[in-house]
């Protein structure tokens, strides 16, 4: 009887070696585990790559669209500059220096009267574009060998810009258009004066140039 009980068990032990060793165990386990785990960081990289195909090389969408909004804000102030200087510039008749303006330097020359008084000078014009307007300047400077508080007459285009007071030996006569200041008739647009001439009180020609 303890005989043929073997016998029946023997059988069952063998088949279900057979079946450990052949579909079951660790084994098996592990390698359905490495294999999930490929599967995982392969969906991951997947992903991570579709994700910077989406954003661009910029560094994301939001980033991109920061920069086109900054380029757009930058173009639309830079227009409203621009369409303030013509428009002030088209009522005046003059244009800041770079855009048909003017950044001009010249020497006056002295008359007979002038030399006398041993007088020189130098006369110069500047447009500069500033937010709403363009500012412009006019500048007359002289020496002469007279005695101070001696007052010259400057005329622009044949018209009265100002006067110069002498003090030590040296006067200016310094003229711009920032408000409120109002450019004499003459004077405005500073791009467009020709003759420059200083007379003493008498109207005797002192000084005098050209642009």
């Amino acid at each position: 009887m303890d005989d043929d009980f073997s016998e029946q068990l023997s059988p069952r032990r063998r088949r279900t070696y057979h079946v450990a060793a052949k579909g079951g165990g660790e084994p098996a386990r592990a390698s359905s585990l490495r294999h999930l785990g490929i599967k995982r960081n392969a969906l991951a990289n997947e992903e991570k790559r579709n994700t910077n195909r989406e954003l661009g090389p910029e560094g994301g969408a939001g980033e991109q669209e920061g920069k086109t909004m900054r380029r757009l804000t930058a173009t639309v102030t830079s227009l409203v500059l621009l369409l303030g200087v013509a428009n002030y510039a088209a009522a005046k008749g003059g244009v800041p220096a770079g855009a048909g303006g003017c950044a001009k330097k010249i020497n006056l020359v002295a008359s007979p009267a002038g030399k006398a008084i041993a007088a020189r000078g130098t006369a110069a014009v500047r447009t500069a574009a500033k937010i709403g307007f363009v500012q412009q300047n006019f500048e007359v400077s002289m020496r002469a060998a007279v005695a101070d508080g001696t007052t010259f007459m400057v005329f622009a285009n044949g018209l009265p810009a100002g006067t110069i007071t002498i003090v030590l030996g040296n006067g200016i006569l310094s003229l711009d258009n920032e408000p409120p200041n109002v450019l004499p008739a003459g004077v405005d647009p500073v791009c467009s004066i020709v003759p420059v001439i200083v007379t003493d009180a008498a109207g005797n020609t002192i000084l005098s140039g050209s642009f």
